[in-house]
């Protein structure tokens, strides 16, 4: 039982790994255009949260561009 626990941990931040290299890359400009004026540190402290929250922020990302 703890196995499948702890399958279902990795697996879901291994894809928020991978979600959030893409989403710091492109997605962030779609929630806000301020983004891309900040540096290099601001995007350092978007990288855990968006480890944790990538399913919000997945439905927040597409939700806006239909």
């Amino acid at each position: 039982m703890a196995y499948i626990f702890l399958f279902s941990l990795s697996l879901y931040f291994i894809l928020g790994i991978i979600f959030s290299i893409f989403f710091l890359l492109k997605g962030v400009h779609s929630i806000d255009s301020l983004v891309k004026s900040s540096g290099i540190v601001f995007r350092l402290f978007l990288i855990p949260a968006s480890i944790l929250l990538w399913p919000y922020l997945l439905y927040i990302t597409t939700k806006r561009k239909i």
